[in-house]
């Protein structure tokens, strides 16, 4: 997927475009960019001309989005301007309605796209020094582009993102997520998972006193070649997801994967979002070495402040002050007593 590729894909539905009405007429050329203004007039009229500019670029892991706009201008001549002007918005109808039902993703060459008009969008443009009726258009694309082998993200794998491409792979075998070889259909849809949010401890959940909770906020990009089928695709996802929600995914390490507070929406309008999103959390090791743990054990320090190595003098290197002194215990708190332990409490050695 490259910035070329979306826009020969819009060049091809520009030039695609046929009208009966007022006359019998088809799009003869798309620029991909500006031709020559100094030539005395456009050999090709009607014709679309396109201009690209990066608007920013983002990052979802391991892939690089980056997002353009590209202005899109129908210019049409006729010797009666008003025939020239209902030309050109019949044109202008053609092209919405090609872009909403046949080609919402550019030939699979984007994972999302925006069309927006222009304040006026229909106006009186001049090329070579004549005059031509114009319609003029924005349209938003993110180009996703994915690691060069060898470079410095072809090896990157992240266990959460992996365990929901896992998950597609066995709950929608026919759905694709090779942006190297997609080619989505209404039938076969395209689906990106990203994080939304990456992931941090969940504050004031913990299963024991070595493991916790991680949580994150991912979403799902699903790309189809309409937007009707899109609706049907999000349908699709947000089926499968609360069904197997109860029995949560398997990750790579053999834990689980739990997820909850899915959430759909059927455009996406910038920044980093899905048409699908949901929290996820999971396993969080919060073990602590060996430098840190009370180290029970027979005999005196070898070496002032106690050892590292594990060697059971009794003596961990770390907060707790060696050769006595308060030292943390995982154990439910006598005070309680009421089975709902346990807590951490101090205990001296």
């Amino acid at each position: 997927m490259t910035l070329q590729a979306a826009v020969d894909a819009l060049c091809d539905l520009q030039k695609s475009l046929r009208i009966t009405d007022p006359y019998v007429e088809q799009i003869k050329m798309a620029y991909p960019l500006p031709p020559n203004r100094q030539q005395s007039a456009l050999p090709d009229v009607p014709c679309w001309i396109n201009t690209w500019g990066l608007q920013e670029v983002m990052n979802w892991p391991p892939y690089r989005i980056e997002r353009y706009s590209i202005t899109a201008q129908l210019l049409v001549n006729d010797a009666d301007t008003f025939i020239a002007a209902k030309m050109a918005t019949a044109f202008a109808t053609e092209f919405i309605k090609a872009w909403d039902e046949s080609d919402y993703d550019l030939g699979g060459t984007v994972v999302g796209s925006e069309l927006r008009g222009r304040e006026p969008s229909v106006v009186n443009m001049e090329w070579g020094g004549l005059s031509y009726a114009g319609i003029q258009f924005t349209v938003i694309i993110d180009v996703p582009v994915a690691p060069a082998d060898g470079g410095s993200g072809a090896s990157y794998v992240d266990d959460v993102i992996q365990t929901l491409i896992n998950w597609t792979a066995g709950r929608l075998p026919g759905w694709q997520q090779d942006l190297n070889t997609w080619h989505p259909t209404a039938d076969s849809p395209g689906i990106l998972w990203f994080y939304i949010q990456m992931g941090g401890p969940v504050d004031g959940e913990f299963i024991d006193f070595d493991h916790g909770w991680e949580g994150a906020t991912v979403g799902a990009r699903i790309v189809t070649p309409s937007r009707q089928a899109n609706v049907l695709a999000i349908r699709t996802l947000t089926r499968a997801l609360g069904h197997d929600r109860q029995d949560y995914m398997l990750m790579p390490d053999g834990t689980w994967l739990r997820y909850d507070a899915i959430r759909s929406q059927a455009e996406v309008t910038g920044g980093s979002e899905g048409q699908v999103q949901m929290n996820v959390k999971w396993l969080l090791d919060e073990t602590l070495a060996d430098d840190v743990w009370w180290d029970p054990g027979q005999g005196p320090a070898t070496q002032p402040g106690g050892t590292t190595d594990g060697s059971g003098d009794g003596n961990a290197f770390g907060p707790f002050p060696s050769g006595g002194g308060a030292s943390l215990k995982w154990k439910e708190d006598d005070s309680v007593g009421d089975g709902e332990g346990p807590t951490i409490t101090k205990e001296t050695p």
